[in-house]
C-alpha cells in the first residue's frame, strides 16, 4: 500500500466514524499533532460537505474529529498545520 492509499484509507474510515458508525465511546493515544494529520487527510479527501455540497473547512473538521475523541482543540490550528508542513517538508 502506498503512502497516498494509506492516507485515503485513513481519510474513509474517519469519515465513517463521524458519519456515526461506532458504538462505544473513542479514545485517542496519540498526539494531537497526530490527530491533525487525521483531519488533513479528510479536508484533503473533499468527502466532508455541507449542506451546500461545499467541503467543510479544515477548521469544522477538527472541532468535530477533536470532539469526537473528547480531546480538547488546540486554539492555534494553523500553528499545528504548519508544523506538519515542516514536518512533511
Amino acid at each position: 500500500m502506498t503512502h497516498k492509499e494509506a492516507q485515503q484509507q485513513l481519510a474513509d474510515e474517519m469519515v465513517e466514524v463521524l458519519r456515526g458508525s461506532h458504538d462505544a465511546p473513542l479514545h485517542w493515544n496519540e498526539s494531537k499533532l497526530h490527530l491533525m494529520e487525521v483531519v488533513r487527510y479528510v479536508f484533503i479527501s473533499e468527502m466532508l460537505k455541507d449542506e451546500m455540497g461545499i467541503p467543510l473547512s479544515q477548521s469544522v473538521i477538527a472541532q468535530r474529529v477533536f470532539g469526537l475523541f473528547g480531546v480538547s482543540l488546540p486554539r492555534n490550528i494553523s500553528g499545528y498545520l504548519l508544523r506538519l508542513n515542516n514536518i512533511k517538508g
